[in-house]
């Protein structure tokens, strides 16, 4: 009974219950401004900046099998390999000296990220569970075809926000160069992040 109570839930009330965390702009939003930037003795003091920016490439996966139940099964179809190879081709061609290359733990993320590192010889690549494929937040329109637990948002909602806090704040003051660090992810964590 508990069970069917928390998959028929109310989109209003869902985005009602997401809608009360929102502030204000936060000039600290990333939690990371330094303490020498706090003020003392009602004196604010400048905050150290660093000179270098961080740029985030954010790349969904090729497509892939969706028919399969199974997340292991969903490989990629020859279309999303070839859109992979392309992809790595055209992060290859920028000419940006990539730091890193992160990527989902589900098949098809991987898939992708292992092409396009055949085009990234020299970029180290890492795999991230908190880049997996999620349920962040209600549908809004309501979808027909998708309506996860309710208790899905606050957990998946939860683990991609770890995610944005993990790969999205500024750089460190002693930063001296530009970085450029490729996420290779899925839809819905992209939009997330992205509306974050």
């Amino acid at each position: 009974l508990q069970r069917a109570k928390a998959k028929a839930y109310d989109l209003e009330e869902a985005i009602g219950q997401y809608k009360k965390g929102v502030h204000k702009w936060n000039r600290n939003w990333d939690h990371r401004a330094s303490p020498a930037a706090e003020e003392t003795d009602g004196e604010k003091k400048k905050e150290p900046q660093s000179k270098a920016k961080r740029h985030l490439f954010l790349i969904r996966h090729g497509q892939y099998e969706m028919w399969h139940k199974d997340s292991k099964l969903k490989k990629l179809t020859e279309l999303g390999r070839q859109q992979a190879k392309e992809t790595g081709e055209r992060l290859s061609l920028l000419g940006y000296d990539y730091s890193i290359l992160y990527f989902s733990t589900l098949p098809r993320a991987t898939e992708t990220a292992q092409i396009i590192s055949e085009s990234l010889p020299n970029v180290p690549t890492e795999s991230c569970g908190l880049l997996r494929e999620g349920a962040p937040f209600p549908p809004d329109p309501p979808s027909k075809n998708w309506r996860p637990d309710y208790s899905d948002f606050f957990q998946e909602g939860s683990r991609i926000e770890a995610a944005f806090c993990r790969y999205f704040h500024r750089a460190p003051p002693s930063q001296e160069k530009d970085s450029y660090e490729i996420l290779v992810c899925h839809a819905n964590v992209i939009r997330y992040f992205v509306c974050r």
